[in-house]
């Protein structure tokens, strides 16, 4: 075949062709998508800008500035008046960060302590020693001061206490859970002299042959006594959570009471004794353990700023008398999903805050704390009536937390009325859920109630 002129140009056009097909493709199309879309981007800055409202003068731009910073003072007190900004403090685990949520803590129980002395109405009989007929604790029963003469302890309160560090050092070298155990027996008969009833601030209980019931905190030693066989009445030890603990009334209540009470314990210090306050803090069991470090602590402290709130209210509206709180776990709060008018709405369970802390749903032992080793079927633990199922709130869409207190109170009518406007209405985040009314013959109405509030919010995301 002959390649000619003609078959040349032919082939020169094509290559040609090609070549302004490629330079087109590789250079002037990426750089002519890249145009189009700045210049979008120019033309819509534009639109915008020409909707914007344009400084005219120097002064004009002053103005906007001073709006912008009164619009921002004016969100940032209102997100203060309603308690839902957390301190800098509770975002840090350093040693000074701990010792101001400890104040926080502290402060709102100290407040607390002294309206109960103060106040006449209404009587704070939910911080009193009240137990029932069977001797089971029905109140916080948080004390006022620590004496040798109400609490009945020969000698010093600080002997007590060095008597109490030197089994808690003891108790620590221990190896083995059983032994563990048999000392902390002896750990515990100690606690009583300091307002401490191992009954009432422990979270875990076991029965030992030969030795009793054994109540303690320590959830590691809960778990290797499982793990050894030796739980939950399967070997030699019977490992349960508590019925009795005044963590009834609050997950956190049990610790709040240790450091409070260690605190009116470190206040009758006697300096010759060479004990620190970490030493204290640790052998009763508050810190740096127990107290704890999480969005927990946010929430408990909250709770209890708001019962110093909900507690002044009362006082003001005259109610009688306050004889049960309890402060409940926190649950993540979702955002309120937006409803289009006509449609019909898809049924989604709302989150309420959980209820009263009970250890694995435990309020009581059927037939009461037998002889260890001689619990039969009808000591196993007696369970709550399951509540109904509710959907959980998914984390990823939740815009804040909330929680929630339960109330049992004494008033007369007029009174609970004015009480509950005013709780509802006021500039705070308190909603009113639960509300049960019964009359007496002396005219009063003994009302429960569940007072639920919100106690951070986070970046709202569209």
């Amino acid at each position: 075949m002959r390649f000619g002129k003609r078959e040349q140009v032919v082939v020169l056009f094509i290559g040609t062709a090609l070549l302004i097909f490629l330079v087109h493709l590789l250079i002037f199309q990426p750089r002519a998508t890249e145009y189009a879309r700045v210049k979008k981007e120019f033309e819509d800055g534009v639109a915008a800008l020409r909707d914007t409202e344009q400084p005219q003068s120097p002064k004009q731009i002053d103005d906007f500035n001073a709006k912008t910073v009164k619009y921002d003072q004016e969100v940032t007190s209102l997100v203060t008046e309603l308690r839902l900004t957390i301190p800098k403090h509770y975002a840090r685990l350093g040693t000074e960060s701990v010792q101001l949520r400890m104040k926080d803590t502290l402060d709102a129980m100290r407040e607390l302590v002294e309206m109960r002395k103060r106040v006449k109405t209404p009587q704070l009989t939910f911080l009193d020693d009240r137990k029932d007929a069977a001797g089971v604790q029905q109140g916080w029963n948080i004390p006022a001061e620590l004496s040798e003469r109400t609490l009945g302890v020969r000698g010093a309160i600080w002997d007590t206490v060095s008597q109490l560090i030197q089994r808690w050092d003891t108790m620590s070298l221990v190896k083995t859970p059983l032994d563990k155990l048999k000392h902390r027996f002896y750990y515990n008969q100690l606690l009583p002299s300091l307002a401490l009833p191992p009954m009432e601030i422990c979270d875990w209980v076991a029965g030992v042959p030969g030795v009793g019931w054994v109540f303690f905190n320590d959830k590691e030693l809960k778990d290797q006594l499982q793990k050894s066989g030796l739980g939950f009445s399967q070997g030699t030890v019977d490992v349960r959570p508590n019925p009795y603990s005044i963590n009834r009334f609050g997950p956190l209540l049990p610790v709040f009471k240790r450091l409070w009470v260690a605190e009116l314990v470190w206040a009758k210090r006697d300096p010759n004794t060479p004990i620190t306050k970490e030493q204290l803090f640790e052998a009763l069991e508050v810190y740096p353990k127990y107290y704890p470090t999480d969005h927990g602590i946010v929430v408990a402290n909250k709770e209890l700023q708001a019962l110093v709130d909900i507690v002044k209210l009362a006082e003001k509206h005259g109610i009688l008398e306050i004889s049960r709180v309890a402060l409940l776990k926190f649950t993540p709060v979702e955002k309120a999903s937006r409803r289009v008018p006509g449609a019909t709405p898809t049924p989604e369970a709302t989150a309420t805050p959980a209820g009263p802390a009970q250890p694995h749903g435990v309020i009581g032992f059927e037939a009461g704390l037998a002889e260890p080793g001689m619990m039969g079927m009808g000591g196993r633990p007696g369970m709550m009536g399951m509540a109904p199922a509710v959907a959980t709130p998914d984390e990823s869409k939740a815009v804040g937390t909330g929680t929630g207190l339960e109330l049992e109170m004494r008033a007369y009518n007029a009174n609970l009325v004015k009480f509950l406007f005013e709780l509802t209405h006021g500039p705070r985040t308190y909603a009113v859920d639960d509300l049960y009314i019964y009359s007496d013959p002396k005219g009063e109405l003994r009302t429960t109630m569940t007072i639920e509030l919100l106690t951070d919010l986070r970046a709202l995301k569209d």
